[in-house]
Formats: C-alpha cells, structure tokens, sequence
C-alpha cells in the first residue's frame, strides 16, 4: 500500500470504548485524531477546529445521531465535501451509509485492519 500522509479525523462516536479504540489505533498511525460524543458535540467542535480530512461516524448516538449529524454536514457548505466513513452495528447501516452518501462503512465490531485500510481507501481518494 501507498503511505498516505498524516490526516485530520474527527471520530463521532458515543460508546467510550469503541472511540478510545479507534483513537489510539489512528493516532497509531500518525493521523490527528479528535473526538465527539454524538452529532452535537461534533458540530461543536467543528466550529472551533479547522475542517478535518476526514469524520468517522456512528449511526445510533444520544441528543444528535449520525443520521441527522451527516444531513446538518451536508447541508453546510464548508463542512459538505468532508468524507465520512460510517461505523455501526445497525442492522440496515450500509443500506443507510449509502442513502446519507457516505465513503465508506464499517460493521462493528470493528476489525483494526479494515478500519486503517479503510480511512487510506478514502484518503486516496481524496487526493
């Protein structure tokens, strides 16, 4: 695999464990890795940080789910272009992660080397 430079990510997820997870393992691998508690918190803190590479995004959160956070994100003209990699353990997420135009999506549990081949898949494309 090509190696894609240090990204920017914000990784949207409630469950404490899975984001602890996913964060030690992107920073692992030399990405600057934010975090946020649901879809609020995350529009939060994108109003104070610069626009990420990238949002890592759980689907079934508290006060703001994924759902709603990707149709706020897409309706935001700085923030639309964003690439988001849904991660759930929904039922119906990928038939969702394609309805919200997402690209790419996980099952969770999540599996380390998808997760890192994913965000490069994605990173690529980006360049």
């Amino acid at each position: 695999m090509t190696a894609v430079p240090s990204r920017s990510i914000i990784v949207i997820e409630d469950d404490a464990d899975a984001a602890a997870s996913m964060i030690v393992l992107l920073t692992r691998a030399g990405h600057i890795v934010h975090a946020a508690r649901n879809g609020q918190d995350a529009l939060d803190l994108l109003t104070h940080y610069p626009r990420p590479d990238l949002i890592v995004l759980d689907l079934a959160m508290p006060e703001l789910d994924g759902r709603e956070f990707r149709w706020r994100q897409l309706g935001d003209e700085h923030l639309a272009t964003v690439p988001v990699l849904i991660v759930s353990a929904l039922d119906d997420a990928r038939t969702t992660a394609n309805a919200l135009r997402a690209d790419g999506y996980l099952p969770k549990p999540l599996d380390a080397v998808a997760l890192l081949a994913e965000v490069q898949r994605i990173a690529l494309m980006a360049t």
